[in-house]
């Protein structure tokens, strides 16, 4: 699904990768080496395409963004070459940041990171953080900046209590496979976040994570979600 006017840079984020994935298939994982994929030229169209020539909001100042996408574990080579293409280009076509790209824990130290407003991480696994780096991060947090994660960014520190709660939550499987088409719903339609659905309900092929401890309602916001009132979707089996 693509929206009918360009909308807020994040949720064209989530439309470029859809549609990436729409190129090439599930963004699935591929055990081995640690360098991303090259992408098609299909793929590179899909996504440039996804992306609005201009921001919706102008920063108040230059942003500066790193995409951070290390794997120890499982590495998702197609979706970490499509997010860190998709966000490049996002930031130098918007104007709204630009972006480094980075495998190296050196640049979470607190000397490097105090250059960037937020960090993105792209599909990273089983991290193995250097203390100076893990507090380096949740005090870039506690200062206000930003974290993101990715699709496999929640199975990155299940041995760190303190990182999985900046998360929201720890990596409890994918049911709803790759393979699979699922639906969703909007939770809150009218967020500007989900203003490129248009009010209605998507559906997407691609393989989707479920959540547990700490993970919880409680104090999360949350966008979307699956629709378990569709049939496929619902008739999955979890836990």
């Amino acid at each position: 699904m693509k929206p009918n006017r360009p909308t807020h840079t994040i949720a064209l984020l989530l439309l470029a990768l859809s549609s990436f994935t729409n190129a090439t298939g599930p963004l699935h994982g591929e055990p081995g080496g640690k360098t991303p994929p090259i992408l098609s030229p299909a793929a590179l169209q899909n996504i440039e395409a996804a992306v609005p020539p201009t921001a919706t909001a102008t920063p108040a100042r230059p942003r500066r963004l790193l995409v951070f996408w290390r794997c120890e574990g499982f590495f998702h080579g197609e979706g970490i070459a499509g997010a860190n293409h998709a966000l490049t280009v996002m930031g130098g076509k918007t104007g709204a940041y630009t972006a480094d790209l980075s495998d190296d824990y050196a640049v979470l130290e607190p000397a490097t990171l105090a250059k960037y407003d937020a960090v993105v991480l792209n599909n990273t696994t089983q991290l193995k953080l250097p203390v100076t780096a893990r507090q380096a991060l949740l005090q870039f947090v506690r200062q206000g900046k930003g974290l993101v994660g990715i699709h496999a960014a929640t199975d990155s520190f299940s041995d760190w209590a303190e990182g999985a709660a900046l998360l929201g939550g720890v990596f409890d499987g994918h049911p709803w496979g790759g393979g699979g088409t699922w639906a969703f719903k909007l939770d809150e339609p009218d967020h500007p976040l989900n203003r490129a659905w248009a009010g209605q309900g998507f559906k997407l092929r691609d393989e989707i994570y479920q959540f547990k401890a700490p993970y919880t309602r409680a104090d999360r916001r949350v966008l979307v979600s699956l629709d378990l009132s569709d049939p496929a979707t619902g008739a999955v089996r979890t836990g």
